[in-house]
């Protein structure tokens, strides 16, 4: 069934089109139009662009229809949205499009043609403030070297509907004292802002009264940040004036470039960032920050700490937005927004009643069946409702580049701080979809968790969860106990297990120390040593004794080692059978050598006489090496680090060490257990850089109900 939008062709005119109601993308909402605002932006863009389109984007109304990736919206559900600009399907029509994270949830108490005044206008104040300017988010904890210090801000333009919400969300975020340029609506602009300068005194004037204000508060005469929501008429050149030119930040709506008294020669001090704002992004590279700030409107909303913006409304329904723009271009809306009720092409907007909304699966309280449930949980077959990249929800494509690039550890670390379980989000009472916890999505099935409760239940013997898929990339192609799950994993850990009892470990104490010695022995004649390669050599000559019975000897050739590293890796990939074959029967022909992979020769199972697999021997011998040599090392490193750098702790460890042991020649593990200060600064060192800090994650077993875990259900799948 065809519909009706506008198209406008000029100021002056408006085409009425037919068209048929939008099919959505898959992140896409389908929004019956109950009213649509418009912004100053909407009539210069008409002017700017020879190009006729629907210029509508602040959009309030009912949904129609969702696309297959949206979870947190249904037919029914009464929300706001701000329409991508320049697109198609824009807010005056009778039916318009919106992207999922640029949509919101509103409670009844709020009006549709209240709501319709948020969406641009509050995107463009966040996005500003809080990318641009960097402004630490009202939701993320303040760090207590910063709290009760004065944080300034200067808004030009005030009362003008960016203006607005940037002073409404820079009160939330804590910034004070926030000065505001406002005229005529000066009476609006002082429930806003701590001080209102009237600008349409002269700019020396205004000049005047901002530096008054800046040294009245004690913050000397230049101020740190400033959020122009006019950029033209003298604004822009004010900045120039005004900032603090040692690090001041200036965000602007408009570019200077196109919108300055003088653009050629306007420039602002040397050390200022300035910052055109495009808000735009938040329809690609930011939709993680749209998604989230979308959510934290709606809980402001409901707990009432954040409204609309004024606004009038022009009758006439659809054919009243040319109305509505002409007044906008001719200055006759101050502090307002204008409006148009597009459900109604007379004028006539009906609020309708539909339910506040729900979440795709349900929130319970108790879950039958299972006693252990807690009181309030999420139910989702999918775990959409967790917090994390945009890019997470659809693909792995996001984890697998911040694996590529190094960066994981930072980004995971970013990511907790950001969507942890400070972050402000809905109450438990509140419909919501979204979860501010220690987990968060880092893709369409999997999470990270950052806590010690959920660390312990993940690999608690008792918990339905195995180890996933991941594991099958280490020594490819053999069936290794590191691989392995279930049955065949206490099969295989049964055997292995007696290769490391406590009589064959103090047996291999010679085998340790003739190793250190050596290491010893060439520190002795060297000037300067690399500790880090050298002890990898240590680790790595070690292991291949006791494993192999051979050495490689990199102590006196430690440049080698990463040829050797990467020949046993690529040998754990590609080597044949054959040759497998020929090692194992060259071993099991001379049973001499006493190291751990003749015990994996000769180890049967329990209740058998069948011993590993000829594929599975070396298997587990490649990853006993590879494994140990470079976490050990990794750790002895860290740990000397951390020595050197502490004078105190090294002088109370050597003290402790030397009053025991006379010479090296004394120290055996089993006296070694009677140093507890040893102990503890080995316990401390691998706490600080556990040596495998990577990625080693865990499946929820298809076998299971679900995996509950700081009040979310795991679905089986999920790693």
């Amino acid at each position: 069934m065809p519909i009706q939008a506008i198209v406008q062709t000029s100021l002056e005119a408006v085409e009425f089109v037919d068209t048929p109601i939008p099919i959505p993308k898959p992140d896409q909402v389908v929004i019956k139009v109950v009213t649509a605002a418009s912004n100053p932006k909407d009539w210069k863009m008409t002017a700017w662009y020879n190009n006729p389109h629907n210029s509508g984007d602040d959009v309030a109304g009912v949904v129609h229809s969702v696309g297959g990736s949206v979870r947190n919206f249904k037919p029914g559900d009464r929300v706001f949205a701000y329409h991508q600009p320049l697109t198609a399907d824009g807010a005056y029509a009778e039916y318009a499009v919106a992207a999922v994270q640029a949509t919101s949830h509103f409670p009844t108490n709020l009006s549709f043609e209240e709501a319709s005044t948020i969406p641009t206008a509050a995107f463009t104040a966040a996005v500003g403030l809080f990318i641009d300017l960097d402004i630490r988010a009202p939701f993320i904890p303040m760090p207590d070297e910063e709290a009760g210090k004065k944080r300034p801000l200067l808004i030009y333009g005030v009362t003008t509907a960016v203006g607005a919400f940037v002073a409404k969300f820079a009160r939330l975020a804590g910034m004070s004292p926030i000065i505001g340029i406002a005229g005529r609506a000066k009476e609006y602009a002082i429930t806003l802002v701590d001080y209102v300068i009237d600008y349409r005194q002269s700019d020396t004037k205004v000049l005047a009264a901002i530096e008054a204000i800046l040294e009245q508060e004690g913050l000397g005469r230049k101020v740190p940040t400033v959020f122009d929501a006019i950029s033209e008429q003298g604004s822009l050149e004010l900045a120039t004036k005004i900032i603090d030119p040692n690090g001041g930040a200036v965000a602007t709506v408009l570019p200077p470039e196109m919108f300055a008294r003088d653009k050629e020669a306007f420039k602002y001090p040397e050390g200022v960032k300035a910052r055109t704002i495009k808000v735009g992004r938040i329809f690609n590279i930011d939709k993680d920050f749209a998604f989230v700030w979308s959510t934290y409107m709606e809980q402001l909303l409901e707990s009432r700490k954040l409204r609309g913006h004024p606004y009038e409304v022009v009758p006439g329904g659809l054919k009243g937005v040319i109305t509505g723009l002409q007044n906008l271009r001719d200055g006759k809306a101050s502090a307002v927004k204008r409006q148009d009720g597009s459900a109604n092409q007379s004028g006539h907007r009906k609020h309708m009643s539909v339910p506040f909304r729900t979440m795709s699966g349900s929130r319970t309280c108790g879950s039958e069946g299972n006693p252990e449930t807690p009181d309030h949980v999420y139910i989702c077959k999918e775990p959409r409702m967790i917090l994390g990249p945009f890019l997470a929800k659809f693909s792995d494509f996001w984890h697998a580049y911040q694996v590529y690039t190094g960066t994981r550890h930072i980004k995971l670390c970013h990511l907790h701080d950001r969507y942890g379980e400070s972050m402000s989000l809905p109450s438990q009472s509140a419909s919501t979809e979204l979860y501010a916890g220690p987990i968060i999505r880092i893709g369409p099935n999997t999470v990270s968790v950052n806590s010690k409760e959920g660390l312990q239940k993940i690999f608690s013997a008792t918990s339905p969860i195995n180890k996933s898929p991941f594991y099958k990339a280490f020594a490819p192609g053999f069936e290794s106990s590191f691989a392995a799950v279930g049955d065949a994993f206490k099969e295989k850990r049964s055997i292995i297990s007696h290769a490391f009892a406590q009589k064959k470990l103090e047996a291999m104490e010679t085998t340790f120390m003739k190793h250190i010695n050596r290491l010893y022995d060439f520190m002795a004649l060297q000037q300067t040593i690399y500790l880090d390669d050298l002890l990898s050599a240590l680790t790595i000559d070690i292991l291949s004794d006791v494993c192999f019975g051979e050495t490689f000897d990199l102590i006196h050739n430690p440049a080698e080692k990463a040829r050797v590293s990467e020949g046993l890796v690529q040998a754990a990939k590609w080597v044949s059978l054959r040759a497998i074959g020929a090692m194992i029967k060259q071993r099991k022909n001379d049973l001499r050598k006493e190291d751990i992979f003749q015990y994996l020769l000769t180890a049967t199972k329990p209740g058998t006489d069948h011993g590993f697999p000829d594929k599975e021997l070396f298997g587990e011998a490649i990853i006993l090496f590879i494994a140990g040599s470079d976490t050990t090392s990794t750790a002895l490193l860290t740990i000397l680090w951390h020595l050197m750098a502490d004078k105190q702790v090294y002088k109370t460890l050597s003290e402790e060490v030397r009053s025991k042991f006379k010479c090296i020649d004394e120290i055996t593990w089993l006296e070694a257990q009677h140093l507890p200060y040893l102990r503890a600064v080995i316990d401390e060192g691998l706490r600080m850089f556990p040596p495998n800090s990577g990625y080693i994650p865990r499946q929820v077993i298809n076998s299971s109900h679900s995996f509950i875990l700081h009040e979310v259900i795991l679905p089986p799948g999920v790693s």
